[in-house]
Parts: C-alpha cells; sequence; structure tokens
C-alpha cells in the first residue's frame, strides 16, 4: 500500500505543481505551502519593488526562513512595515519564522520582501523565481507574479 501511495505521489506531484505556480520545490525536509505569490508592478527604472506572498506551514516544527535570494535581483531582503508615532518605516526582519500549524502573511503594510536592483525591467504577468533558504540549509523555489497594487496601494 506504501508503494502505491508513494508512486502516485511521484507521478502527481509534477501535475499538481504546475496547476500552483507558487508550489515549493521537493528538496526539502518541511512541508511549507506558498500561495498568492506576487510583486508589485513598479514604474519604469524603479530599482526597488515589493514581493508578497502567505506561507503556510501543516508541519510539526517551526520553519525558519533565514533568506531569499532570486536572479533577477541584486539582493532581497526580508522586512516588516512598523508604524512608530505616526510614521511608518521598514525593518529589516533576519528571519522569519513560519510557526508549526500557522502561517505568515507577507502583504502590503506587514512582511514583505524588499527587491533590490532589478537585472531588467519588470512588467505586468511577468514570472520570477525567488529561492528561499531555511535553517535547517533547504530551499524552496518559489514563482511569483508581476501584478498591479492588490488593495493598500499606499503602503509596501
Amino acid at each position: 500500500m506504501f508503494r502505491v501511495i508513494l508512486m502516485l505521489v511521484a507521478v502527481l506531484y509534477p501535475v499538481l505543481g504546475a496547476c500552483n505556480p507558487a508550489a515549493a520545490s521537493n528538496d526539502k525536509t518541511h512541508t511549507l505551502q506558498y500561495t498568492d505569490a506576487w510583486i508589485r508592478e513598479a514604474p519604469p527604472g524603479m530599482q526597488m519593488m515589493a514581493g508578497y506572498v502567505t506561507i503556510y506551514n501543516p508541519g510539526k516544527q517551526d520553519v525558519i526562513i533565514l533568506s531569499a535570494a532570486s536572479n533577477r535581483f541584486m539582493d532581497i531582503e526580508m522586512h516588516k512595515t512598523e508604524i512608530t508615532n505616526g510614521t511608518a518605516r521598514m525593518v529589516e526582519q533576519e528571519n522569519l519564522l513560519i510557526p508549526a500549524g500557522g502561517s505568515l502573511e507577507l502583504s502590503p503594510g506587514g512582511y514583505h520582501l524588499m527587491l533590490m536592483m532589478p537585472s531588467s525591467p519588470l512588467k505586468m504577468n511577468d514570472k520570477v523565481n525567488i529561492n528561499f533558504t531555511m535553517k535547517d540549509k533547504s530551499t524552496d523555489h518559489v514563482e511569483f507574479e508581476v501584478l498591479k497594487a492588490k488593495g493598500n496601494a499606499g503602503k509596501h
């Protein structure tokens, strides 16, 4: 029975992954799931963009993301927008904790990715692969789509 299930997973995983462009790769020891991965479209020449995604951890152990990288950007930092005395500022995060059985939403006005110095201009509907590296040294490869701002348009 176990072999049958294993064979079904091996056959169906690529098919299911193709249906979900934000699906993570299979080279990991955890089971994070990524949904709604998108990058805010920016004016031409903009050297900084923002990326958003919801990350769910159905596992029984917390997962810590240490970094994000992409060949489309010179650097990616993980940030959180904080409001102090009515002024919003971005605070770089050393890591992102995805709690066991919980999720972390990277969204406008909260946690987000700062995508710096794109290697080429990005436009609506472009796809960008971003690699997340975990504390356990495993990686997830997530496809983001460039879209116009969704709500909270004044925040990033």
